[in-house]
This record gives structure tokens, sequence and C-alpha cells, in this order.
């Protein structure tokens, strides 16, 4: 596993960690809130079984720049930039990939990077094989009203909706194909209401929802990576 600069297309400098296995199937693997590419990889990094570059997200690891992640959940219209910088990342390591191979590339994430991936894989379906998110699920605008107290959030709620409407998952249901989300059925970070919401809202049988009973927010690494590797090699 190697460290990778890579250029964005706005001039950011984007640090990742690349694994080539030689495999035939490329993976761009987006991480959880508050954590970072060495935590991604320690989900789909070591499996051997495809290619897989993980970025940090905009405020996380080495791009954190000593500020509070979490500042993020009372902050909309930082939510609506860091989204926007993972759209000029996720490009950017899409062309990095295709310098490499010409392999199919596949977008997956887990937690933050999970609803992330529903967002830009929706927006840029063209661009991906297939896709997965783990914990993930296609509402930003509810998830920060069940995180933010009710007065603050209602006072927030015009803004959260003008800013983040553009990157709804739920905006581009109808644009999702083979798609997995992979969700415990007692998360009380992401409610698996959220994933059910996007998944029911989908518009071709190729999609499908995996609920994990009984299970919270964070699922064991095995699982995640049986479950991902195996619809992603489903793929190719």
């Amino acid at each position: 596993m190697e460290r990778v600069i890579l250029p964005c297309l706005n001039g950011v400098s984007l640090p990742c960690l690349y694994l080539n296995s030689g495999a035939p199937l490329d993976v761009i693997f987006l991480h959880g809130l508050g954590e970072n590419k060495e935590k991604a990889a320690a989900y789909l990094g070591n499996s051997g079984r495809f290619n897989v570059l993980m970025p940090d997200l905009p405020l996380h690891g080495e791009r954190s720049l000593g500020s509070s992640i979490y500042r993020l959940v009372f902050r909309p219209e930082l939510v609506a930039d860091a989204l926007r910088q993972v759209g000029q990342d996720v490009l950017a390591c899409l062309e990095f990939l295709r310098r490499l191979s010409d392999n199919p590339i596949a977008l997956a994430g887990y937690s933050l990077g999970g609803l992330i991936t529903c967002a830009l894989f929706g927006r840029y379906r063209e661009l991906f094989c297939t896709g997965a998110a783990v914990a993930g699920g296609g509402d930003f605008a509810g998830l920060m009203q069940l995180h933010l107290p009710g007065p603050v959030f209602s006072k927030l709620y015009s803004r959260v909706r003008s800013l983040l409407d553009e990157w709804e998952p739920l905006n581009f249901a109808n644009r999702f194909s083979d798609f997995l989300m992979v969700n415990g059925t007692e998360d009380t970070v992401i409610p698996f209401r959220h994933a059910e919401q996007l998944y029911h809202a989908l518009e071709t049988s190729s999609n499908r929802l995996l609920p994990i009973e009984g299970a919270g927010h964070h699922l064991p690494a095995e699982l995640v990576q049986l479950a991902v590797s195996n619809h992603l090699l489903a793929h190719i």
C-alpha cells in the first residue's frame, strides 16, 4: 500500500492510500466521519480482491487543519462546501485510476462515506460500474434534523434545504442501478429508515438493501468486507 497525492481540478491536493493488487476492478472507498484513509484500509484495503484508492475526506486525516469535523453538523454551508469538494476529489481519483488501467471503477463508502457515495453515485452514475454504501442513507437534511436541537433546525431549515438539495440522493433515485446498501436495523446515527426511504425510491430491481438485523451503526469490518466485496466483484 502506498501514499499518493493527487491534484484536484480546483487546485486542492488530495492525500490518498492506494493498494494495487493487480486485480481487474478498481474501487474508490470513502471513510466515515472523524476517520481517515488509514481507517478505510481496515475495511477494504486488505482484501486483495480489487485495487482500492482511499482518499482523506475534507477536514479529515491529513486535511483536518486542526479543526473539529463535528462542527459540520451545525453548519449546513460547510456540509455543502464539503460535498462540492468531495465531488472534485472523486473526479481526481477517477482520473488517477484511468491513467493506470482501463479497469471498471466502483464507488463505495462507510457511514459519512456511505452518505456521500449515495449522493455521488446517483449524480455521476455513468462514471461507475457499480456502487455500495454501508451505514449510509439518502436524506442529508433529515439527518441534520435528527442530530440538531429542534429550535436550531427550525431556524436553519430553509437554508439546509436550499444548500443541500442539489446533493440529496433522493433527487437522483431514477439514476441508480446495481447499487448495494448495507445497514443495521437498530442504527441510531443514520437510521435504517433513511436507507429504506432511498431504496424504495429507486426505480430498478438491480438495486439491493441488505438489512443487518439488530445491528447498530458500527458494523463488523469482516461483514462489511464480505458483503461489499461480493457485490462489487459480481459487477465486473
